[in-house]
């Protein structure tokens, strides 16, 4: 747990130092508050002083207001220049952890659930920004301490001890905080985002839920973590209670002994009475550190949200390339590929070509592997051992861009993403016309329903109630509208009735206009329409052979459906 806080902790410390600027300029307005704060004790006393004498000059009220309004100018800007400063540093924070969600892929989502990311990437990521504020306020508090303490020392340097020994324990007391508290409020954080969690997959099944009246069970099953969320939250308050007064009582006796000390001094004609007031005005600064048990807590909520950032940065990503790719045909080149799923083999050293402008089928079994074949191919992963090129270049060296043009993935339940039917179309490219989008919608069989909607490729996605086979035809109009030499559909016809997966997989087989198409599925009409097949057994490739030839094994006969026999009429569909 030590390592844990020791990195948390410094993830808080960069995350503060990529504020740049409102970091710098926050940090000054502490630094130049500090400074003047130290100054007013002493102008205090001296003006003072000199009222006592009868001697109060101009220029000790001029400086007086001089200081006062420095005082206000730094604490305002300070303020200004926080906030901003945590607004740019959670932005930052955000849009690191979505990238390097995303970038994750499969790893995020087998990791987090969809409410828990969210709450990562905004309450987390905010508390850490949290940080940029009680760093400034222990800045400002360790100079206006250094301060103090000098000013103490100056009128008598008993004084200091006396600090000394408070300030010591004050630091024991609230390293104490730090440490024991920093779990509970990562629990407290934890448990926020397993409701977030719950609430969205309730949100996301709200008919279900309706209809079979089980709304009140639901509720108290997605609020279920609300009593950790309490007991952590209660546990954590009362030990910031404790050490608040804990800190409080030993502030008036410090501040009695040193008004003891100097006011002896006072009492000897040593000092002028306005020593008292800058003996008390110097202790007040020397322990205002003990007082600010709130910050401690901002540091706790900091370091907590740091932890659970961490558990996300920590995932392994997929690195960006940054070459273009080459012109080719796009062939498809697999090269001794295995791919690990939770220390599971799914792909063991996977050799496979697929030439340009061909269609490959790949079928197997559930366990066969043959959607991490898929998924390696358009880089949806990465393989843990072996290459994947696309006429030559590696797709890991592949700029993100670049990858876009070259291989484009439909998948079985595909999610779109756009305010309107044609922006989810055109989603992820910025060459696709108007002329691409109708003619993939067309291929995919999408276009007569979408022009049937109120604004047709226009409708907002709120608006366009979509079934599950019309979802995957969108789907797939978004692969087949994109220029990219290869096409992967992973088990992307899966929801499509029979009539309209044929004509869609004779686009895919026939009309892919020279493209090469890699298909993931386990109709044997679609099979049978492919130029070769890739039979996956384990997580191997069994056989490469045309589909006509592989019929004769009773094997692979088994792998198909009693309907898609029906549908496709054995090989010679």
């Amino acid at each position: 747990m030590v390592r844990e806080n020791k990195q948390a902790g410094r993830l808080v410390r960069r995350s503060v130092a990529a504020g740049r600027w409102y970091t710098v300029a926050t940090a000054a307005a502490s630094v130049i508050g500090g400074l003047l704060a130290f100054a007013l004790p002493g102008a205090l006393a001296a003006a003072v002083d000199g009222a006592v004498r009868g001697s109060v000059g101009t220029a000790a009220v001029v400086g007086l207001a001089l200081l006062l309004v420095g005082l206000v100018v730094t604490e305002v800007g300070g303020q200004y220049t926080a906030t901003l400063g945590a607004a740019a540093i959670t932005l930052s924070l955000r849009r690191r952890l979505l990238t390097h969600l995303v970038r994750a892929g499969v790893a995020a989502t087998a990791r987090f659930h969809t409410g828990d990311a969210v709450s990562r990437i905004t309450a987390n990521a905010g508390e850490v920004a949290g940080g940029l504020a009680a760093m400034t306020a222990v800045l400002s508090m360790t100079i206006a301490a250094a301060g103090g303490v000098v000013g103490l020392f100056l009128l008598n340097p008993w004084t200091v001890l006396v600090v000394g020994c408070a300030v010591a324990a004050g630091w024991v007391v609230a390293r104490r905080f730090v440490a024991d508290t920093t779990s509970l409020m990562t629990g407290y954080l934890t448990a926020h985002g397993t409701i977030a969690t719950g609430a969205v997959g309730a949100l996301s099944g709200i008919r279900t839920i309706r209809s079979a009246g089980a709304v009140d069970r639901e509720v108290r099953r997605v609020l279920a973590p609300v009593t950790i969320l309490s007991t952590n939250g209660t546990r954590f308050w009362i030990a910031q209670g404790r050490v608040s007064w804990q800190l409080a009582l030993l502030m008036p006796a410090v501040e009695f002994g040193v008004l003891a000390i100097v006011g002896m001094d006072v009492a000897s004609g040593r000092l002028g009475p306005g020593a008292l007031l800058a003996a008390a005005g110097y202790a007040a600064m020397a322990l205002g550190v003990l007082g600010q048990a709130q910050v401690a807590a901002m540091l706790v909520r900091a370091r907590a949200g740091a932890h659970r950032m961490l558990d996300v940065l920590d995932l392994p990503a997929m690195a960006a390339g940054e070459q273009q790719a080459g012109a080719g045909p796009g062939t498809v080149v697999v090269s001794g590929v295995t791919v690990l799923d939770g220390g599971r083999t799914v792909l063991d050293g996977v050799d496979l070509i697929v030439p340009g402008g061909s269609s490959l089928a790949v079928v197997g079994a559930a366990d066969s592997g043959k959607s991490a074949l898929a998924a390696v191919v358009g880089r949806v992963v990465d393989p843990g051992a072996g290459v994947v090129s696309i006429d030559g270049a590696d797709l890991r060296d592949v700029a993100d861009d670049a990858l876009a043009d070259l291989v484009c993935t439909a998948f079985e339940r595909p999610n779109l993403i756009g305010a309107s039917i044609a922006d989810a179309l055109r989603f992820g490219s910025g060459t696709v016309t108007d002329a691409d989008m109708s003619r993939g919608a067309c291929a995919a069989r999408a276009d007569e329903f979408v022009r049937r909607l109120p604004s047709g490729y226009a409708t907002a996605l709120l608006d366009a109630p979509l079934s599950g086979g019309e979802l995957q035809r969108l789907g797939l109009a978004r692969a087949f509208a994109r220029p990219a030499r290869v096409l992967v559909l992973d088990d992307a016809m899966s929801s499509l009735d029979t009539v309209t997966e044929v004509h869609v997989s004779r686009a895919v087989t026939e009309g892919r206009a020279g493209r090469t198409t890699v298909v993931v599925g386990y109709r044997a009409g679609t099979a049978a329409r492919c130029d070769r097949v890739a039979w996956l057994e384990r997580g191997r490739i069994r056989r490469v052979a045309p589909h006509i030839e592989l019929w004769s094994d009773p094997d692979y006969r088994a792998l198909f459906t009693a309907s898609a026999f029906t549908a496709s009429a054995g090989p010679s569909a």
